[in-house]
């Protein structure tokens, strides 16, 4: 496909040379399972980015579940993602599929990842094949080397150390 009708069909309005470089990097990961970190001021288009890389994915077929973890209050945020069993806490009535479940064969963009104070998980338990994007408005570097955040990837039954890309979509 070309770069004029990618950027048509997604919303990727310009000519500037950042952006066509934000549209090789995406038509570059779109091809790959490598979890991506979209990096940039409020208002760039990190959701339509997100958009556009599942779009020309594999897994565009399948399900792209948006979740914005920043409307997320810390103390359900593992209950959001992963899901819960009936009874496993007060107020569990049911049992309830968590957003990577439902992202399973797809694409699940984390909105606004930076916003989530703390989670820790074992994905012993899980088995889904997705990709994981995830986006933030802050420059995540100094919080990667302080470890007051840290990246995952949930792939095909465990954790995986596969690399993170940065995209980024502000100039």
């Amino acid at each position: 496909m070309d770069r004029e009708v990618f950027q048509q069909q997604f919303g990727l309005l310009g000519s500037s040379d950042a952006l066509r470089q934000v549209v090789d990097k995406i038509m570059q990961v779109a091809k790959t399972d490598i979890t991506v970190l979209l990096q940039g001021e409020s208002g760039v288009g990190k959701d339509v980015t997100a958009r556009a890389i599942h779009g020309m994915s594999h897994r565009k077929h399948n399900e792209l579940i948006i979740v914005n973890c920043g409307a997320i209050p810390e103390g359900i945020i593992e209950s959001e993602l992963f899901g819960h069993e009936k009874g496993a806490f007060t107020g569990a009535n049911d049992t309830r599929q968590g957003y990577f479940e439902k992202a399973d064969g797809g694409t699940i963009f984390l909105d606004e990842i930076s916003l989530v104070a703390s989670l820790s998980f074992s994905t012993s338990f899980f088995n889904f094949s997705i990709s994981c994007l995830a986006a933030s408005n802050i420059t995540l570097t100094c919080m990667f080397s302080s470890n007051s955040f840290c990246c995952f990837s949930v792939s095909s039954a465990s954790a995986s150390n596969k690399k993170n890309c940065s995209l980024s979509t502000g100039t």
